[in-house]
């Protein structure tokens, strides 16, 4: 992708984070889905972003050339985004958190309010008993590691967008997952420690406590067809948070970050540019 810098690699105490930028201005954090590399978005919806912002692409522990550091929690999630934040020296920044990155975001964010401008939250839910997970049939597929890498991600695929919008999409796709395929891959010990990171969020009663206490600008976009992590997530995501703006792609799945690419972009881009002004 024109104007990415190379892969690089920054170690701090308890870890080391591989990472990647593109663009100048603030710093945007962009946090990975599970089971995601910092090789998996979508560049054109990078590109936009990074017309106006320094965007910070990274790989969580373990995958790639970021060190193995397990935490138990997703807020010991957070202290090792912490540490690599610390360690680039990145006092405050905004951030875009997709799926489990969206979870990520919610933690770090009611953590350490002081160093987070802006929230973006993609495709995610605030955790506990309230919010509504996908099937336990589409997320035990969603770790099915069976088979060649083309069934593998012809079965993601299936699960990530409706039939419809998949058949517009999947030319990008073979695309995008072409290139990553060709970088560090997340192994089955990382995918078995996200699922279990999965559990706990859902088991927790501080997640919906701690989004609620959020007061930087928030921007909540969710999926109305979403199977992975259900639309009224982002609703229910809006309740906790009636200060948010609420965008719903009525016809997208949980791959609304491809499908969405170029509206998604700019609805963060000018989301952003507004938050400056709070």
């Amino acid at each position: 992708m024109e104007g990415i810098s190379p892969l690089l690699v920054q170690s701090f105490e308890g870890g080391a984070v591989a990472y990647r930028t593109l663009g100048d201005g603030d710093t945007v954090v962009m946090l990975n889905g599970s089971h995601m590399t910092l090789h998996g978005w979508d560049p054109e919806l990078l590109s936009g972003l990074a017309e106006d912002y320094r965007l910070l692409l990274l790989d969580y522990p373990g995958i790639g050339e970021s060190a193995w550091s397990e935490s138990h929690t997703v807020e010991g999630l957070g202290n090792w985004l912490e540490g690599a934040l610390d360690s680039l020296e990145i006092s405050k920044c905004h951030l875009v958190g997709y799926s489990m990155g969206g979870w990520l975001g919610q933690v770090f964010a009611a953590r350490f309010p002081e160093r987070v401008k802006s929230l973006v939250l993609l495709a995610t839910d605030p955790g506990g008993e309230l919010a509504t997970p996908g099937t336990s049939e589409d997320l035990e597929a969603l770790s099915d590691r069976r088979g060649s890498q083309m069934e593998q991600a012809r079965r993601m695929m299936h699960l990530l967008f409706p039939e419809d919008a998949l058949r517009e999409v999947a030319p990008k796709l073979r695309a995008i997952f072409g290139a990553a395929s060709l970088q560090p891959q997340v192994d089955q010990a990382v995918i078995e420690w996200e699922d279990r990171l999965s559990e706990r969020w859902y088991e927790s009663e501080w997640s919906q406590e701690g989004t609620s206490r959020l007061t930087m600008p928030v921007l909540i976009c969710g999926g109305g067809r979403d199977r992975i992590v259900p639309g009224e997530n982002s609703h229910l995501l809006k309740e906790i948070l009636p200060q948010a703006k609420l965008v719903m792609y009525p016809d997208a799945g949980h791959g609304l970050v491809y499908s969405e690419a170029e509206e998604l972009g700019e609805t963060i881009r000018v989301f952003l540019n507004n938050s400056h002004r709070h």
